[in-house]
């Protein structure tokens, strides 16, 4: 079972995109020049230069979206904890936690303790907050914007703004999106990682493979997208239909009942990231059986990492179209589940229970028929 565990924890690995690194941040990040900053305003305040505290102030709705994303989440994130409380690596912190000053609190709290088990509840409010504002917009004191600031908020602005075009870029995403398997070797704490070839999550090429929104589009173009009316930071945590509209329909061919799932402006194979992750597709049919179509992925060995056969919805022109036969019987209710770690269920729910199971590691993205255009249960 332990195996098993460090395998479900290799997903939180960062900054791999070579065949061998140190284990230092993805995007290192110190307080050195912090004069740049107005730092008697923070001094008032009593704030971490690096904390959403110091943000929040300014930036009311950014700091609301990033509350419910899947980055302010990355750390306290139940299913990442689960986790780290089996196998506490220290690589796993490279991206739930970058900020060098977050990892020295993080390792120092997470080792095993005296006679087993770890203690997560010393963890500062700084690592707590996981992938911060100053993750991707402070460096070396100075805070980065992708894009140039208008005069206006140069002029209301506290601070001096920079600007890195990078920030708005897919490649600037890849690092914790984008990598191999990693070498296992006996010591999980280990200051260095090697990596095969074989490529663990590939978010970014999926997109790159699968994209047709314009020549201008990237993760960023999706993701974030302050200054409009669609919520910005959604993914995993979220999925917006307004986005993203899921159509379902009914059609019958010879003695069969079709169901047709149609799911539109999809730039990336889903689910993508994490290899446990399934999409299941629920089907209850008019004589009571139930038929469950489930789509992921998974490797066939480990030792030397290769993929078995890939069932999950891989977009063609950035639209996810595929059909269900659900047999003699006509469909009447539909629902289509996340499985944050569908493929070690059974592992977990011996753990966890059913009940925190099918609260904390199942999301419903929808139910209801099986031939309409419905919102989604879930807008956490």
């Amino acid at each position: 079972m332990r195996i098993v565990y460090l395998l479900y924890l290799l997903i939180f690995i960062g900054n791999i995109s070579c065949n061998q690194i140190n284990l230092g941040s993805p995007l290192e990040i110190s307080q050195a020049g912090v004069d740049t900053i107005n730092t008697e305003f923070y001094k008032r305040k009593k704030v971490d230069l690096l904390s959403v505290k110091s943000c929040e102030g300014c930036h009311e709705e950014e700091t609301k979206e990033w509350k419910a994303s899947g980055h302010g989440r990355s750390w306290n994130n139940p299913v990442f904890k689960h986790a780290l409380q089996k196998e506490p690596a220290r690589w796993c912190v490279n991206c739930h936690a970058p900020l060098d000053k977050q990892k020295l609190a993080s390792i120092d709290s997470i080792f095993p303790l005296p006679g087993g088990g770890v203690n997560l509840d010393s963890e500062s409010q700084l690592t707590s907050e996981g992938i911060n504002c100053a993750v991707c917009h402070v460096r070396d004191g100075k805070i980065y914007s992708a894009k140039k600031p208008t005069p206006s908020s140069i002029r209301l602005s506290i601070h001096p703004i920079e600007v890195d075009e990078n920030l708005g870029k897919t490649e600037f995403c890849a690092s914790c999106h984008e990598f191999p398997f990693p070498i296992h070797e006996k010591n999980i704490n280990q200051q260095t990682i090697k990596f095969h070839k074989t490529m663990m999550q590939s978010t970014v090429s999926e997109f790159r493979n699968s994209i047709s929104l314009g020549e201008n589009s990237n993760c960023q173009s999706c993701h974030f997208r302050n200054g409009t009316t669609q919520s910005s930071f959604h993914g995993s945590l979220s999925f917006h239909t307004d986005l993203y509209p899921i159509q379902l329909s009914i059609q019958k061919k010879d003695q069969a009942f079709i169901v047709s799932l149609k799911i539109k402006n999809v730039g990336h194979v889903w689910p993508t990231g994490d290899y446990f992750r399934q999409i299941r597709i629920r089907i209850l049919r008019e004589d009571g059986r139930e038929r469950i179509f489930i789509h992921s992925r998974t490797p066939t060995s480990l030792t030397e990492p290769k993929w078995g056969n890939d069932y999950r919805l891989h977009p063609k022109q950035s639209v996810i179209q595929v059909e269900y036969n659900v047999g003699d019987s006509k469909p009447k209710y539909c629902a289509i589940e996340m499985h944050k770690q569908g493929g070690i269920q059974n592992l977990i729910m011996k753990e966890v229970g059913k009940k925190t199971y099918e609260s904390t590691f199942i999301r419903n993205i929808y139910e209801g028929a099986c031939a309409t255009v419905n919102e989604p249960l879930d807008k956490k």
